[in-house]
């Protein structure tokens, strides 16, 4: 589980393949994610995290791959495949965002920790 910037709680459901959104008091307010094997839905949801803009990211355990959704549960991309190399894991089972927004992935079978620094829209030049 996770909050975001706002305060909203954020919950890994993973046997029903969704992520739960509550609020300050720990009510329900939005599930997202179903099962399936495309991009938005979830075969093995494990670790959650939020960055400063609150967007979601999900790491998926059997996809190997995290998941980028906005506030609203919106797909925004995903990265990650199956493999050793940069980039690639193996059993993805939890990840941190840290207060520069680096990405903080625990790939478990290849035993490591994978860091990922990413640009903001505004900081990327055509």
């Amino acid at each position: 589980m996770t909050l975001d910037p706002a305060g909203l709680l954020y919950v890994s459901d993973s046997l029903n393949f969704r992520v739960q959104q509550f609020d300050a008091q720990f009510k329900p307010m939005a599930a997202f994610g179903k099962k399936g094997d495309m991009p938005g839905y979830f075969a093995q949801p494990k670790g959650l995290a939020t960055d400063a803009a609150g967007n979601v990211y999900v790491v998926d355990g059997q996809f190997e791959n995290v998941q980028v959704f906005d506030g609203q549960g919106r797909l925004l991309g995903h990265f990650g495949e199956e493999g050793a190399g940069p980039g690639q894991f193996w059993l993805p089972t939890a990840i941190f965002i840290d207060g520069h927004d680096r990405l903080w992935v625990a790939d478990s079978y290849n035993r490591r920790v994978q860091v990922f620094d990413y640009k903001k829209a505004q900081e990327v030049s055509p």
